[in-house]
């Protein structure tokens, strides 16, 4: 939600290359036979170009397809440009034997390839990047690997969004979108959300209950918990690894909310008669939280920080520290906790 795809697409539609676009979380999710062909075949099948031929005949054009465009995109200067969308919501893709077997597929292109997946993703499993970019340099002299963060939004970006949607509010006399443009610019919304409304996708959720008129009737901590839930709904409509089998929607949010109850209470110390918030605790320790809510044993941090407002603090190491995505959504669920465990603010 932070405009990876836009931005993309934005690049390859700038430069004038050819693309090749698929979303990861269309492409076929089992493991099958290696190689660029095969790679490509799912790229036609994410994209259902053929989808209006019987299942037959569409097994056959992919069989012949497939070999096509990856003969065309090996060949030096061909003017393509190959973008997989969202590696992290893929869910063979996201994880270690996967990125090596994309590694092998990629290998013989010719031509620019660009993967995208969110920043926690590649921070809680950069060992495995590492290693994919270890075996493209060994693929090849020329193949370089670069990383490029999308940096977060700053009111410039916030203030350009808001005059696109007064424009709009005007002419469809939205007074609630109105009103939370005024608040804005009055220093409002920062007073209360404080730098949460740069998130793009707190930003949109803001104007949508505004458009509705709900947006008055909410307080800050109904909005706050309605944009953490829907942001978890979200996460998990894509086919991305997720700590258990998601069974019910519902119940999946109700849980993970459960687990940053307890990770934002653990992440708290006492000292001097006061109770201070912690800056980051161990993945150890979040993943045996987890465990615990999930009744599951087995329970990945790069399957937590993906489906919640969990962040790790640097790319992986055998020490990594999670936190909260801010420290507002800290206090939040350390209130939560101490409400559903009936206890009081100072202990």
């Amino acid at each position: 939600g932070v405009g990876k795809t836009t931005a993309v697409l934005h690049a390859a539609a700038t430069v004038g290359n050819r693309l090749v676009y698929v979303r990861a979380q269309d492409m076929p999710n089992e493991f099958g036979s290696m190689g660029t062909n095969y790679l490509m075949q799912n790229i036609l099948r994410g994209q259902e170009i053929l989808g209006d031929y019987d299942d037959v005949t569409k097994k056959e054009l992919e069989g012949l397809a497939g070999p096509v465009l990856a003969s065309l995109l090996r060949k030096p200067e061909n003017g393509y440009v190959v973008i997989i969308d969202g590696l992290d919501e893929h869910h063979t893709y996201s994880s270690l034997r996967g990125i090596m077997l994309l590694t092998n597929e990629l290998a013989e292109l010719a031509c620019p390839v660009v993967l995208t997946t969110r920043k926690e993703h590649l921070d809680s499993t950069s060992s495995n990047f590492e290693a994919m970019f270890e075996k493209l340099s060994r693929a090849g002299a020329n193949r370089q690997a670069t990383i490029i963060e999308l940096q977060a939004w700053t009111n410039t970006e916030v203030d350009d969004f808001i005059c696109h949607v007064e424009q709009h509010a005007h002419d469809r006399r939205l007074g609630g979108v109105l009103k939370l443009i005024d608040d804005f610019r009055t220093g409002v919304v920062y007073n209360v959300f404080g730098d949460l409304p740069r998130n793009p996708l707190f930003l949109q959720m803001m104007f949508d209950l505004a458009a509705d008129n709900l947006l008055d009737v909410k307080t800050r901590v109904e909005v706050i918990r309605h944009w953490v839930s829907e942001k978890i709904k979200r996460d998990i409509q894509v086919s991305r690894a997720t700590p258990v089998e998601v069974i019910d929607g519902d119940t999946f949010v109700d849980r993970m909310l459960a687990v940053m109850e307890v990770v934002a209470y653990q992440m708290t110390t006492r000292g001097n008669g006061r109770t201070y918030l912690a800056e980051t605790m161990a993945s150890t320790g979040v993943e045996e939280i987890a465990q615990t809510v999930f009744e599951s044993k087995h329970i990945d941090i790069s399957r937590i920080v993906t489906t919640s407002v969990l962040l790790p603090t640097h790319r992986r190491s055998r020490s990594m520290r999670i936190r909260f995505f801010h420290r507002l959504l800290h206090e939040y669920f350390v209130a939560c906790y101490l409400r559903s465990h009936n206890q009081s603010a100072d202990g």
